[in-house]
């Protein structure tokens, strides 16, 4: 007997609101190819509510399917562990198809692999490396091509004598991830109103005591009118590394001149705080999700060499501890 074909699969997405894929997009579409050389593609019409079905091989496909029907059907095929899948990012898959057993290959796992030091793993960046071709667009080519590359590159991996690496490590923490993302992350609401209250009490109180020492009131916010405060007005910083860029009020320009007067140095904290509010305090309850009352970020697992995880939509990583 025959062992079972490897099914390609490929989720056509509609980002919405975010800013990349992930927690809350909508799936338009379904690409399938159950071998090289055939592709069949199922797009959801959200007026009507069907998948019209689009293939290069459609004589054995129903003309239209409802979507609770095609979902149906495809969860029910991706639950089996019998029946092995190649995908190209697994957690995405879990995460908004899920949940998938029998996952055998995932050629953007396997790309990271083999090419950790780029962050170049997009289908279309690991089919223009691996077979010179660019993606067209056309309904079915995604999965198709994934038919193509999981033979290849899986074929590279054993080669290196990753493999282990990618069955017992990569591949297994994609699942945990799409659950952390799911299950997303809760903020309070009340606290981060007050924090917002007292820094911009904090702003309101660094804004009127720049003023006062620079004899005027002024955009703090605009770099032209702080460049002519500081060194047409102050006449500060003379010399030194300045002079490459005389009218720069970078951070580094700011700090050499907080050296000699009080200003700049309150401008640096004004700053801080600034970026702060409008960056974390004020943005994040904006981004939590309406029906889990959660913040949902993207987790990362190709993007560093080390095989460190990085954050996006928003990035939870960056948020700094000691201010």
């Amino acid at each position: 007997m025959s062992p079972p074909e490897e099914v390609a699969l490929w989720l056509t997405l509609d980002p919405g609101q975010r800013e990349s894929e992930g927690f809350g997009t909508r799936v338009v579409g379904i690409e399938i190819s159950p071998r090289a050389g055939v592709a069949r593609t199922a797009w959801l019409s959200a007026a009507e509510s069907t998948f019209a079905l689009k293939a290069s091989d459609e004589s054995s496909l129903p003309s239209q399917q409802s979507d609770g029907e095609m979902l149906a059907a495809l969860r029910e095929f991706l639950k089996d562990p019998t029946r092995p899948k190649i995908v190209h990012d697994p957690k995405l898959f879990e995460l908004l198809a899920g949940p998938v057993a029998g996952i055998r290959h995932a050629t953007m796992l396997y790309s990271y692999l083999l090419r950790p030091t780029t962050a170049k793993h997009e289908l279309s960046d690991v089919v223009l490396r691996h077979e010179n071709v660019t993606l067209s667009g056309a309904p079915g080519e995604r999965a198709e091509h994934l038919q193509h590359l999981a033979p290849m590159l899986r074929k590279e991996i054993e080669a290196q004598g990753l493999a282990n690496l990618y069955e017992t490590i990569d591949l297994p923490l994609a699942p945990v991830l799409a659950s952390m993302e799911r299950h997303g992350v809760r903020l309070d609401r009340d606290a981060l109103a007050t924090m917002s209250a007292t820094m911009e009490r904090e702003m309101r109180a660094l804004e009127k005591t720049i003023w006062d020492l620079a004899g005027s009131e002024f955009n703090i916010n605009s770099p032209l009118q702080l460049a002519e405060i500081l060194f047409d007005k102050l006449n500060l910083g003379a010399g030194g590394k300045r002079r490459s860029k005389p009218r720069s009020t970078a951070a580094e320009v700011l700090e050499e001149l907080a050296l000699t007067h009080e200003l700049p140095r309150k401008v640096l904290e004004y700053r801080e705080i600034s970026k702060l509010k409008s960056t974390y305090v004020d943005a994040l309850p904006r981004l939590i999700h309406a029906d889990t009352g959660r913040l949902h970020t993207s987790f990362c697992q190709t993007g560093t060499a080390t095989g460190r995880l990085s954050s996006s939509d928003p990035n939870l990583q960056n948020i700094p501890i000691r201010s």
